[in-house]
């Protein structure tokens, strides 16, 4: 367990299942995905690609498939399925934003340190009208490997220009809480998602905003 800094200078906050309910949906759509290979994924393979790597754990899966298809292939049909950003009802979390607002006024800065594409992101925030609170948004396709490495952490640190004993990061999967960690930062876990993940590993738990 790391030490909670007294006074962060900064908080680190991971978008999908942390600032919105986006989860469930993404997977929902990920199987419809899978399924037209001819695949039928479990749902403890779903659960276990929340947060994760796509390029470890998509290929075993798509070993399964009934016809030829390519992880490039995937990534191509799954980004044509982009009503969790685009189109879906967002909402951001009960709480979140006054949580974020009360942050800023205090001058701790916020920032975006996710595994999800920038665009798919900045549309979310801008969708839910909250890209203003963030000072920065570092995203996985802007660092060299996604969660659980702490690539996205260390960039987001270097771009607020803080130190990672003095900041605090908001977690809800076991990856970003290992990415957060690596990177020497104190972690909260966030379980208001719908998705249920192992979160023990985290310095602290919060279920609500």
């Amino acid at each position: 367990m790391l030490a909670k800094p007294a006074a962060p200078k900064a908080a680190l906050f991971d978008f999908d299942g942390t600032i919105a309910e986006t989860e469930a949906l993404s997977m929902s759509l990920v199987a419809k995905v899978f399924r037209s290979y001819g695949i039928e994924p479990a749902k403890g393979e779903l659960d276990g690609m929340v947060g994760n790597d796509d390029a470890v754990t998509v290929p075993p899966i798509l070993a399964r498939a009934t016809k030829p298809v390519t992880f490039d292939d995937y990534l191509r049909d799954l980004d044509d399925c982009r009503e969790t950003y685009y189109h879906a009802a967002l909402v951001p979390f009960d709480g979140v934003v006054a949580f974020i607002e009360g942050l800023r006024e205090r001058g701790i800065a916020c920032a975006i340190a996710s595994s999800t594409s920038a665009f798919n992101v900045v549309m979310a925030l801008d969708r839910l009208g909250m890209v203003h609170l963030f000072d920065a948004i570092v995203c996985g396709d802007m660092v060299g490997h996604l969660k659980p490495e702490p690539d996205v952490y260390l960039r987001a640190l270097e771009v607020l220009g803080v130190e990672a004993g003095e900041c605090i990061a908001y977690e809800d999967s076991p990856s970003g809480i290992a990415a957060a960690h690596a990177a020497g930062i104190y972690t909260v876990a966030f379980t208001g998602s719908v998705v249920v993940q192992d979160r023990s590993s985290a310095d602290e738990t919060i279920d609500r905003w």
